[in-house]
């Protein structure tokens, strides 16, 4: 019993010296080699090493010390803050709403593919006067059909978003409300 008590006394001892070398910093381990072409490589997992090439392999240890804290919010002024926000949410909502543009703007130009794509069938519907024909354009109308359901698809996870972004936009935030 006493020779465990003496053991769990120098494990917490080592466990005390380890936390006081590293005190809440980062400590981080990478490998360099040399690849089969003569480049070198950097890599955290010494199992992305190839096997010919881990007896050459170079160890590196990197611990990063703890970041001081961020400025007190205290010293912020409000309106500032406030200000600052506001900005955020003008960026983040523009950036969403030209993202939703060039979706639209590729859905559009998927449409009138979709059409030109639609309008040659039926010229080809036209053209069917053999079996082959009407084989190749019946696959061809299958394939249509496909591609314009997922237009649809598309076209319809669009316009929810569309909707939801146009109610946000006409929604203020609850601390813009609060601060007016």
């Amino acid at each position: 019993m006493r020779g465990l008590g003496i053991q769990l006394c120098v494990l917490g001892g080592l466990l005390l010296a380890g936390s006081l070398m590293f005190p809440g910093g980062l400590w981080a381990e990478f490998y360099r080699y040399t690849g089969e072409d003569g480049s070198i490589h950097f890599t955290d997992d010494l199992s992305q090493v190839p096997l010919d090439q881990r007896d050459k392999v170079e160890a590196y240890s990197d611990v990063q010390p703890p970041q001081p804290p961020a400025p007190a919010a205290a010293d912020a002024d409000p309106a500032t803050e406030a200000a600052t926000r506001a900005k955020e949410a003008v960026t983040f909502l523009e950036e969403k709403r030209q993202a939703l543009v060039t979706r639209q703007e590729k859905l559009k130009t998927e449409y009138e593919r979709l059409m030109s794509a639609k309008a040659e069938i039926e010229v080809l519907r036209q053209m069917a006067d053999t079996p082959e024909k009407q084989n190749a354009l019946q696959a061809k109308v299958t394939a249509l059909q496909t591609e314009i359901a997922t237009y649809e698809t598309e076209a319809k996870a669009l316009k929810a978003e569309v909707d939801a972004f146009n109610k946000a936009v006409k929604t203020p935030p609850p601390d813009i409300v609060q601060s007016q």
